[in-house]
């Protein structure tokens, strides 16, 4: 027999029970046979309509029911069953009560079956499953039954979602309930704002279990909401977002919206609603499903939102939501409570502060004060005791005529004038004046004295303000007499006092500046100082104006050039100092000027007498070396005659003859730049690229015992500079280290960049060092600690001249015994191309070549004009060479040149003056001046300014090609004329 034969004879058995329980009860009254058969009859027929009923009863049951085998596998279930699972009842058959379960509550499946053996019938709830998957809670009650020593389970099983669900919002409800009664107590007992806040967010999470709470205030000016206290599983999250009000994507979410639009906004599902998509991701990471924010009004005006959120979706309905809102008007009305509170406070104890204040003020200030009513005081100051000398008895209900002798300094009298000035001042017109008054004994006393009329408990006072200023009369009368004792020492000093604002006008001066400068007071007043100078000097002053500044450390001894009315030069010593005013901030410069040109005269003789001396002390040593020099010249010379047919020889004596030649150049190089004869040529340069020029000539001139080591700096260092002069600089200092080290040593040169304004290279060496005693006149002219013929102290005088000259400066520091480093520091250069690093002399070149451009070489030695003009030929030019001035400008007019090559100094008519001559008949010529040395000042500044090229006698071959193709090719700014 299977288990539905079973259930199917469990259901006939019932019936036969009732039925045989019917007939016995008949039999035992005595009925008969033919009864009793009847009456059988019409009992099974009974019981067959009474199981057909029970099926429908059960299958129109609310509540699924099962029947079971006693291992809990499903044999029968109602239509509920199928509506409510999912299943049909085939699917349902074969089921097993663990199967019907959800995963997670199938492992108590074995012990409610046991229970159900044990008590013969449990009621228990759990967790069942649907077919679709999804799950719902259940109330299951189990019952067992035995057929025919069978064994069966029924079971009643109960669907208690909606249960749950109302089970939930009960106690959802009730916590609120507590929660707004909890925050209610509060806001009775609370008085600081910051604390009810975070209370009342501290209630909400831990009465109202919501995930986290927040309150947050509306700023106008940033629009912003700015949270003023949270609690509960934020973790940053207030700190990582950020939630506008106004109209814009990040106003439109919760709290925003509620307080832009006064309204409580509830999102139940943060996964899917689109006002949330700004925040989506970071409140998903801390479990935010559902939230509420609710506004917070104070008069009418929304201030802030109070809000709330919740680990599951759906978590707020209409009821909680109308809760919500209430709790917020709480909340809001406590704020506005407590913000009217501070308000009060702060005004009562703004007027406590005011009258003590005004009380404070009132007796501590220096000046006395009296209150006037009808003609006599009626109140005063601490003060007033003082400056009057008397006691308060004295002053009140007195008249002010008590106080004030019988007539005033000017003459008038004390009474009506008085009375004049008082009545002004009740009509409304207040009075400040000067008084004479008088103490308790009738001793004067001069005062400033104010009065004006005052409104108290809507009677009229007048207040009168008394400043006794006796002090003040005596030390304006101190200042007129120093001011005048100043003005006197300026009037008759020898020296020129001057004045000038920010801008460099002149603002005063005394008589004897006007006499020095040779102009009237009335224009120099007002006079820039660049009208009574030159650009050069005007630059100087500028700078010296603009340290004194920066500094605030005046300047002394400095040398300017003037211009006086008349048009004369004269040399000033002066001193800078800054001028301020009262307040301390700079208004323009002061000093004194005196006049020492002709001490600079003398200076200056003093300077070329000395140096008259030294060209006695330098003549043998230049003797010596020219000699030399000569002989090595003479040598290579026979060398070549002998060797004329050996062109390798040819050309090896011919560099090295280069080599002596630029020898001699940089001894007559030493010489102009201690005269100051040669022009400087600043160009583009690599710092770099001038040491490892200067350290090739230098490794041919150190002694063998002497270690060179050069350290370059990896990155470009760019400089404006003379090559020459800069190459100088680094032999000189080099020479004289390495002088320093009889012994040997080692001298190390090294380049590096300082900062972003300057550059530097320095020359260290391991020798004796230089005594404290004479470090600062180490620069001198002619100052030498070598013995004679060993030495003219020139090479630390000339190297300091072109580095200051460059706007640079070198820095020594030494130690006795352990050496010496001179650091010369140069400004850094602009952007523009950086000149290629020179080549040793006579090393060959590529020379630019001409293309039939013309040159017109003026020059009156033969043998160097014959020479240059076979060398410009030799490089493409077509050349026309003229042995003076005359014979140049007899040149026919019809044939232009391209370029003039003129030597400097000419018999008869000049090489400047050819120029302007030649430049008038031909504009577009090009000027390039030759010579030795440059000696006219006006020549050497249109070199410097570029109006005209130079060549520094002696010059090579690529020096000249170099320089015709400069002069030929265009300037990139603007062609200059010449």
């Amino acid at each position: 027999m299977d288990r539905n034969e079973a259930l199917a004879e469990y259901r006939r058995w019932l019936v036969r029970t009732f039925a045989d329980l019917a007939l016995a009860l008949l039999g035992a009254g005595g009925l008969g046979y033919g009864v009793w058969y009847r009456n059988r009859l019409r009992l099974r027929e009974a019981a067959t309509a009474n199981e057909r009923r029970l099926a429908e009863l059960v299958n129109e049951a609310n509540n699924a029911v099962f029947v079971t085998s006693a291992d809990g596998t499903v044999l029968q279930a109602n239509r509920r069953a199928e509506e409510l699972y999912g299943y049909s009842a085939e699917e349902l058959r074969g089921l097993t009560v663990a199967d019907m379960r959800a995963p997670e509550a199938r492992d108590g499946a074995e012990a409610t079956l046991q229970q159900v053996t044990d008590r013969d019938g449990v009621t228990v709830e759990t967790v069942h499953r649907r077919r679709d998957g999804s799950t719902f809670p259940v109330e299951v009650s189990v019952r067992q039954a035995e057929v025919r020593g069978e064994r069966f389970l029924l079971g009643i099983v109960r669907d208690i979602t909606l249960q749950r669900a109302a089970e939930a919002r009960i106690r959802r409800l009730n916590r609120l309930l507590r929660t707004i009664s909890e925050i209610n107590q509060l806001i009775v007992r609370e008085r600081d704002r910051d604390h009810l806040v975070h209370e009342a967010c501290r209630i909400l999470v831990e009465h109202g279990e919501f995930r986290m709470a927040w309150i947050g205030f509306a700023d106008e000016a940033s629009g912003t909401v700015v949270p003023a206290a949270s609690v509960g599983f934020a973790d940053g999250y207030l700190d990582s977002i950020t939630i506008r009000f106004d109209d814009t994507p990040l106003g439109h979410g919760p709290t925003g919206t509620a307080i832009r639009e006064g309204r409580t906004v509830v999102v139940n599902d943060w996964e899917t609603d689109k006002r949330v998509a700004p925040w989506r991701e970071a409140a998903t990471r801390r479990h935010y499903s559902s939230s509420a924010a609710c506004p917070l009004s104070v008069g009418g005006k929304v201030i802030g939102a109070l809000s709330v959120y919740m680990d599951e979706t759906a978590a707020f309905d209409a009821e909680e939501t109308v809760l919500l809102g209430e709790l917020a008007g709480d909340v809001a009305f406590a704020l506005a409570a407590l913000a009217v509170e501070a308000e009060r406070a702060v005004a009562v104890m703004a007027l406590r502060d005011s009258e003590a204040r005004y009380r404070t003020l009132f007796d501590s200030t220096d000046d006395a004060i009296l209150v006037l009513k009808d003609g006599q005081f009626v109140d005063c100051n601490v003060r007033t005791l003082e400056v009057f000398e008397c006691s308060r008895e004295q002053i009140i209900d007195h008249s002010p005529s008590e106080f004030s002798p019988d007539v005033q300094r000017d003459g008038s009298l004390s009474a009506p004038s008085a009375q004049a000035r008082i009545q002004a001042a009740l009509a409304g017109e207040a009075q400040s004046f000067d008084w004479l008054h008088c103490h308790q004994d009738r001793s004067p006393f001069d005062a400033e004295v104010s009065l004006k009329a005052i409104e108290l408990n809507g009677k009229m006072f007048l207040q009168a303000i008394v400043r006794d200023i006796t002090e003040r009369k005596r030390a304006e009368e101190a200042v007129r007499e120093s001011e005048e004792r100043y003005r006197t020492i300026l009037q008759t000093i020898p020296e020129g006092y001057y004045e000038v604002d920010i801008r460099g006008a002149l603002t005063f001066c005394n008589d004897s500046l006007t006499a020095l400068l040779g102009y009237p007071r009335a224009e120099l007043i007002g006079l820039s100082n660049r009208a009574v100078m030159d650009e050069a000097t005007a630059a100087r002053v500028y700078e010296t104006f603009n340290r004194v500044y920066r500094t605030g450390e005046p300047a002394r001894a400095l040398d300017w050039e003037l211009i006086r009315k008349d048009g004369t030069r004269i040399v000033v010593e002066t001193s800078v100092s800054l001028l301020r005013d009262e307040e301390n901030r700079p208004v323009g410069f002061r000093g004194l000027l005196r006049d020492v040109s002709e001490r600079t005269k003398v200076e200056e003789q003093l300077r070329q007498a000395q140096k008259m001396e030294a060209i006695g002390s330098l003549a043998g040593g230049v003797a010596h070396d020219f000699n030399n020099l000569l002989q090595v010249l003479l040598s290579q010379a026979e060398l070549l005659r002998i060797h004329a047919d050996d062109p390798e020889q040819v050309k090896a004596l011919g560099l090295e003859l280069g080599q002596q030649i630029s020898h001699g150049a940089s001894l007559t190089r030493q010489l102009l730049l201690f005269s100051r004869r040669e022009t400087a040529r600043p160009e583009p340069l690599d710092l770099n690229d001038a040491v490892t020029s200067a350290t090739r000539i230098l490794r041919r001139l150190v002694r063998a015992n002497i270690v060179l080591e050069v350290e370059l700096a990896p990155e470009a260092l760019p400089i404006e500079a003379d090559h020459g002069q800069l190459e100088q600089v680094l032999m000189n200092l080099a020479v004289n280290a390495a002088d320093a080290m009889p012994e040997g040593g080692t001298l190390t040169i090294r380049s590096g960049a300082l900062d972003g304004e300057r550059v530097s290279v320095t020359i260290e060496d391991t020798g004796t060092g230089i005594p404290e005693v004479i470090r600062e006149r180490i620069f001198e002219p002619f100052f030498t600690t070598k013995g004679a013929g060993k030495g003219t102290g020139l090479g630390l005088s000339v190297a300091h001249g072109i580095v200051t000259r460059h706007g640079g400066t070198i820095d020594v520091e030494s130690k006795v015994g352990r050496g010496t480093t001179f650091r010369v520091i140069l400004p850094r250069g602009g952007s523009g191309d950086i000149a290629g690093a020179r080549r040793p002399p006579g090393e060959a070149a590529e020379f630019p070549e001409g293309h039939g451009e013309w040159i017109l070489v003026v020059e009156d030695e033969d043998a160097a004009r014959e020479a240059l003009r076979d060398i410009l030929r030799t490089l493409g030019y077509e050349v026309i060479a003229a042995a003076s001035g005359e014979e140049a400008g007899a040149l026919p007019a019809e044939q232009p040149f391209d370029v003039l090559l003129t030597d400097l100094m000419l018999p008869g008519i000049s090489g400047p003056q050819l120029a302007v001559g030649l430049q008038a008949r031909w504009p577009s010529l090009r000027v390039i001046l030759m010579s030795g040395y440059t000696e006219d000042e006006a020549v050497r500044r249109g070199i410097n300014e570029g109006n005209v090229r130079f060549l520094q006698k002696p010059f090579g071959m690529a020096a000249l090609a170099h320089e015709i193709r400069a002069a030929l090719t265009p300037d990139p700014v603007g062609e200059k004329p010449g």
